[in-house]
């Protein structure tokens, strides 16, 4: 019976390790310095950027809420003004970029 089902089991541990390697990446950009974050931030994954995955964590843990302004009748904003982020300060780069 164990013989029947190893194939499956096998499958299931490579998905979870693949699962848990992809967790311990996420962990170590947030370990990264600022200035390290937004240089990996910059360049692609293939050349040692982040991924999707751990640019997603990323942009989760910087802004913590978003405010949405209303347009209104017949006003119309300019780009970037009719939103505002709201960040957590300590992984954002001083001097900002």
């Amino acid at each position: 019976m164990f013989r029947q089902r190893s194939a499956v089991l096998e499958e299931i541990l490579r998905d979870l390790t693949a699962e848990k390697l992809a967790w311990e990446a996420v962990d170590a950009c947030f370990k990264d310095r600022a200035a390290e974050r937004l240089r990996r931030w910059q360049i692609l994954p293939e050349e040692g950027g982040y991924d999707l995955h751990q640019r997603r964590a990323l942009i989760t843990e910087v802004i913590s809420a978003v405010l949405v302004f209303p347009a209104g009748r017949g006003r119309r904003r300019r780009r970037k003004e009719g939103y505002l982020p709201i960040v957590n300060q300590r992984l954002v780069v001083p001097g900002g970029a």
